[in-house]
């Protein structure tokens, strides 16, 4: 809450400066042949009532990706904040670069479709930029209102069953056909290791453009890195700063790490950018 309160205010701050804190030339060619902006807004932990004003100061800060999630439970909140903002003539659709991730309990190839079209109306927009399978693990199907934005109080899909008829390959094919019908134009996967992502890659006619993962400086996982690289998948780090507000007390926080910031004194930069 207050991070998030935080990035809005500082943002309409270096605003009135003049300042852009986003170069939208920051991108990176996916292999859909799409260019995709490399820094991008997490929306998770988003509080549905601040997103009008964290999505607002945010794109008019320069920010052209936004990372969303269905398993978020506020791309509802987030589709009317971006309505208004294309409504205001701050952005076009077309400027930005969305993702969104397909929740566990969806992965049977007869839900997948139904899920993305439920973002879809939740973001209030007709395509994703990108699509990901959030995490490799296929729990049972959860109910919901597909005609209805948002979700009811009640709708808990995290405390389900895992489903193990539900084959990767089934759920990847399904992603593909997202693809066939114009609803998304890169997909990828989310939490993926070398050797699941490697089974993916391997049998596809469209392979994954993206693998999201957790990357720091105290997980910077360089054996997926390289294995990406090779197989020509963007890599791309979730909780680069280390995730401050999950971190115990008895843990290491990324910000207080002494050489980060030896290398953020000796180049006048913060933390967060080092």
């Amino acid at each position: 809450n207050a991070e998030y309160m935080g990035v809005a205010a500082r943002s309409r701050q270096l605003l009135h400066k003049g300042f852009m804190l986003i170069e939208m030339s920051f991108s990176k060619k996916l292999s859909s042949g799409f260019e995709m902006p490399l820094v991008a807004l997490g929306t998770w932990n988003l509080p549905k009532e601040e997103c009008g004003t964290v999505i607002r100061a945010a794109i008019s800060a320069g920010f052209r990706h936004l990372d969303c999630a269905q398993d978020y439970l506020n791309e509802d909140a987030i589709g009317d904040a971006l309505s208004e903002c294309f409504s205001d003539g701050i952005v076009k659709r077309d400027e930005l670069f969305i993702t969104s991730k397909l929740n566990n309990p969806y992965h049977r190839k007869q839900h997948v479709m139904d899920a993305l079209k439920k973002t879809l109306s939740d973001l209030r927009i007709d395509y994703l930029d990108l699509f990901l399978i959030h995490w490799p693990i296929a729990t049972k199907f959860v109910p919901f209102l597909p005609n209805r934005r948002g979700f009811d109080a009640d709708y808990d899909p995290w405390n389900t069953e895992v489903d193990y008829e539900v084959s990767l390959h089934e759920t990847w094919s399904a992603m593909q056909d997202c693809v066939r019908a114009g609803l998304v134009r890169s997909i990828g996967v989310s939490n993926f290791n070398v050797q699941l992502l490697h089974e993916i890659s391997s049998q596809s006619a469209i392979p994954p453009a993206v693998n999201q993962v957790e990357s720091h400086p105290y997980l910077s996982q360089p054996g997926l890195l390289a294995y990406c690289e090779k197989r020509n998948v963007q890599m791309m780090a979730y909780s680069p700063l280390g995730s401050p507000g999950t971190v115990g007390a008895a843990e290491p926080r990324l910000f207080d790490d002494h050489v980060i910031r030896d290398i953020s004194a000796q180049h006048n930069r913060t933390t967060a950018q080092v």
